[in-house]
């Protein structure tokens, strides 16, 4: 197998590195404590100052029936390449897999990052898309 970062089977090594460096710097500085919109904030915040492009609570329409059910909010779509999706919890749940999963289909990219602040650490989590 290879270094997972240079491994041709990993997609985007590099731009999901940086990401995790970014969410890992403000694990650093906030420490644990604040709400998930706070630590969206301040992860946007960070992003941009590292020059990456992204979007932020991007509406992804929920359609049954072929009908508009509702709406998903997607925190973060990276350089129209990786899902990010943050929490602020001890765990993850399979509904956060799901999610991103769900996300990963309606967006049609291939990766998403789910991350989980916590009381000490930020943990990461690569999900790729389901092939339905």
């Amino acid at each position: 197998m290879g270094n997972l970062l240079v491994d041709s089977k990993v997609i985007y090594p590099e731009l999901s590195y940086q990401i995790g460096g970014i969410l890992f710097k403000v694990f650093k500085k906030l420490q644990s404590g604040y709400k998930e919109k706070h630590v969206q904030r301040a992860v946007a915040d960070m992003m941009a100052n590292e020059g990456l492009k992204f979007r932020e609570q991007v509406l992804c329409e929920i359609v049954f029936n072929g009908k508009s059910i509702g709406y998903y909010k997607m925190d973060f779509i990276i350089e129209e390449k990786i899902v990010l999706e943050i929490k602020v919890a001890e765990r993850f749940y399979q509904k956060d897999y799901d999610q991103v999963k769900n996300y990963l289909l309606k967006s049609n990219l291939r990766l998403g990052l789910l991350a989980r602040f916590g009381r000490n650490s930020v943990v990461i989590r690569r999900i790729l898309r389901p092939t339905k």
